[in-house]
Parts: C-alpha cells; sequence; structure tokens
C-alpha cells in the first residue's frame, strides 16, 4: 500500500488478511471512486497509537502501518517517507496538532486527480486512546499548481520550513501545524485554505462516515466468502476472479465505480480477455499476457441450468461435469 492510501484491489495482497480487512478495502475502493460528487468520495479512517512506539489502522491490521506499505518504486519509497512522517506526528505531538499531505495529480504515475490526507491528533474521550482522525479526500478538477499554492498557504502555519518549489515537492512531506487555540474544529478551519465544495460540511456532519458505513455493510456480505474463495484459489487469474465477482456484489447493491479514478492493477472489466499475468512492484505488467479466452458472468449452467451466479472463466467444470469454454 502506498501512502498514498489508494485503495487497489490486488488479489494477492488480501492472502493473509482478514474478512474485516477486505470489507474496508472494497467500501474504500466504492467510495474514493464513486462515480459521485467530491463530497462523496472522502474515505474517512482512524490512526490509533497502540503499545509503545505503534500506530495502527484498527480496521486494516494490528500490525503497525508501516508493515502495510510497499517499497518497490521511488514513488512508493517516497510516500513512504510521507507516511512515516505522519506516523509521527500521532506519537510525538500532542492534541491539536494536524497534519496535510497532498499528493498532486501527475499522469507519469496514473494518477488522475490529486488526493489530501488530513488528519487532526485527538484523544479518544471514552476509551483513552490517542488517535489521528484521518480523511483521504480527492481533489476533483483542483490542479497540481493550485495544490501548491495551497500548500504555500498551510506552511505558513507551521514552525517547520518546507521547501515547496514544484508541485511534486508536495510528495515528500505532510504539512504539519497546531490548530490556533481560538478554533474549535480543524475541518472548519481548513475550508478556509482547501476550497472543495461539500467536502467539510460531509466531514462535520458525519456524512463522510455514514456513507462509507453503508458501503462497508454491503461489502461485509461479500467478504467472508470472497477471503475464502482468494486463499483456496491456485492462481492469480482465479482470486482475479473472487475480486471480479466481489465487484460484481458492490455494483448490484447500487454502488457505482469510475475506473479511471483509481489505479486498477488487476481490477478486472466485464468480457475482459482472461490472462495471466506477471506483475512488478507498481502494479504494471512486467510478464507476457497470455490470451487463453474469455471470461463472462454466467447465471446458469447451459447445459443443466444449475445456478451458478458468478463470472467464470474457461475451464470452469460444473457439477454436472460440462466444461465452460468461453461462450454460451
Amino acid at each position: 500500500m502506498s501512502e498514498r492510501l489508494r485503495p487497489i484491489l490486488d488479489p494477492n495482497s488480501y492472502l493473509n488478511s482478514s474478512e474485516k480487512a477486505l470489507a474496508t478495502n472494497l467500501a474504500d475502493v466504492f467510495t474514493e471512486a464513486s462515480t459521485g460528487p467530491v463530497w462523496e468520495r472522502i474515505v474517512p479512517f482512524t490512526l490509533r497509537v497502540d503499545g509503545v512506539n505503534k500506530v495502527i489502522n484498527p480496521e486494516l491490521s494490528d500490525q503497525d502501518i508501516l508493515t502495510l506499505y510497499s517499497q518497490d518504486t521511488e514513488l512508493e519509497r517516497t510516500e513512504f517517507k510521507a507516511g512515516s512522517e505522519i506516523r509521527d506526528t500521532l506519537l510525538n505531538l500532542p492534541d491539536r496538532f494536524v497534519s496535510v499531505w497532498i499528493s498532486p495529480p501527475n499522469k507519469d504515475f496514473k494518477y488522475n486527480e490529486g488526493r489530501i490526507i488530513v488528519g487532526y491528533n485527538k484523544t479518544d474521550d471514552i476509551t483513552g486512546f490517542k488517535e489521528m482522525q484521518s480523511y483521504g479526500i480527492p481533489t476533483g478538477e483542483i490542479t497540481a499548481d493550485k495544490l501548491l499554492y495551497i500548500s504555500w498557504r498551510l506552511a505558513e502555519l507551521s514552525e517547520k520550513n518546507y521547501n515547496l518549489d514544484h508541485p511534486e515537492d508536495l510528495r515528500e512531506s505532510p504539512i504539519v501545524f497546531e490548530l490556533p487555540r481560538e478554533e474549535k474544529s480543524p475541518w472548519e478551519f481548513l475550508r478556509n485554505y482547501i476550497p472543495l465544495e461539500g467536502v467539510w460540511n460531509s466531514i462535520e456532519s458525519g456524512m463522510a462516515n455514514a456513507l462509507k458505513e453503508i458501503r462497508k455493510k454491503d461489502a461485509g456480505e461479500i467478504s467472508l466468502q470472497s477471503l475464502e474463495e482468494l486463499k483456496t484459489a491456485s492462481s492469480l487469474s482465479e482470486r482475479l476472479l473472487v475480486i471480479e465477482n466481489a465487484k460484481r456484489h458492490m455494483e448490484g447493491k447500487g454502488h457505482t465505480i469510475d475506473v479511471t479514478k483509481i489505479c486498477l492493477k488487476d481490477f478486472l472489466q466485464n468480457n475482459y480477455v482472461y490472462t495471466e499475468v506477471i506483475l512488478g512492484g507498481d502494479g504494471n505488467v512486467i510478464g507476457t499476457t497470455i490470451e487463453v479466452g474469455k471470461a463472462q458472468h454466467v447465471e446458469k449452467c447451459p447445459y443443466c441450468g444449475v445456478k451458478i451466479g458468478r463470472v467464470i472463466a474457461p475451464g470452469y467444470k460444473c457439477e454436472c461435469g460440462q466444461i465452460y469454454e468461453g461462450r454460451c
């Protein structure tokens, strides 16, 4: 995972995962990549101090968040550095400190729009946990240069000096500052610096959290089955089919997705070419793609009529003994 926290449905990453983590990731995908307006595409999450020098995302794992990141490419290593600094902000700074990390759009990285991750240090009144309330916010049509200008204004609030000469400089570090004492809400305060229509109202009202919980509930209906199928699948191709079926389940619940808004990696499309691929650490295909036929959603076996109701690939054998050959 990169610090951009881009929700990528990579089937291999879930082999040692949990049902809860898979449901969360599905919900995050269908939140960030929703076809709705920006304010409906906010991904809320919480970072929590857990023990000595350990920060977790309780929705994903009880492991330190640094173990969840990839560092295979220069981009991932840059974003890992930013993630480490966000973690340090929670560990080392008191309540009321704000972290704003800006990832600008860059077509070279297949980032078609920017993303901002805002976090606020706050000790939970009930549990006593020290946490960072966080939101991943897509920036829509805001350009990289406009984001750079926003960063200059935010940097004026910090005691730290930042070298921000180019939009790509934003990716290296979060801008950290203490919320002014006269301000009660970090989100209301940030409204004055980051002009995103509807976003701050959605966060303040709890709507952003409510939308994610709806998607998590729907994802939870398929996550256990998907996880079991991922762990028993014998090849990448079979695991890709599991993810495609999970995607279809979410679409059946009315959650639409714009695939241009996420890094697709292994995401399948309807009527895709069934392939075996070798992926590099950045998600790009580095091996040979082998076309072996068409996979598609099949409601019933065309031979015996038994319900299948899922995407199947050539070679699928029905309980009646007939083998699917890529056409119905």
